[in-house]
């Protein structure tokens, strides 16, 4: 089964969990209030250690705006 990787804010962390159930394995890394920088963050850390997807969604900006 596909992994899919989920970054981002608030939006992404309260999506569903069956959301894509059945077609990807997803792994969600979203919080709430984290911006771009905090979100590229999230993705260097997991890849830095060794975490590879097969596709990975980042979902970010409306908290830049503050």
């Amino acid at each position: 089964m596909p992994t899919l990787c989920l970054i981002g804010d608030s939006r992404v962390a309260s999506m569903p969990d069956d959301l894509f159930s059945g077609e990807y394995q997803v792994y969600n890394y979203g919080v709430g209030g984290a911006s771009s920088y905090h979100s590229a963050l999230v993705l260097q850390y997991l890849f830095s250690h060794g975490r590879r997807f097969d596709y990975v969604v980042i979902s970010v900006g409306i908290n830049d705006l503050i």
